[in-house]
């Protein structure tokens, strides 16, 4: 049986929260005001309730001193999984107009 085993998959956020601001000792608050952002906004970010817009990736990328292309790539990917596992049990009625192209061997 060709099963897919789907393992955890962390929020952005909460990665934001575990992987960089606690270790650096950063409030969501102090993330906040350095960013612009509501309180509520990155609350519910590092809660895993909000997602990483582009606007978000890009005022983050700024007050960390990252790539604001790491956070949206991270969200992408999350939600990506996300759409897998709700469609692995069931699949949008889709019609496939093109034939996918042959592999090369």
């Amino acid at each position: 049986m060709n099963e897919t085993i789907y393992l955890d998959n962390t929020h952005p956020g909460v990665m934001l929260r575990e992987d960089v601001l606690e270790p650096l000792g950063i409030t969501p608050y102090k993330l906040a005001k350095a960013t612009g952002l509501s309180q509520g906004h990155i609350g519910d970010l590092v809660k895993g309730k909000r997602s990483i817009t582009s606007e978000t990736s890009m005022r983050l990328g700024k007050a960390l001193s990252m790539s604001p292309e790491y956070w949206i790539n991270l969200q992408t990917h999350y939600d990506m999984v996300e759409l897998r596992r709700k469609y692995a049990e069931n699949p949008p009625n889709i019609v496939q107009l093109v034939e996918p192209a042959p592999s090369a061997a």
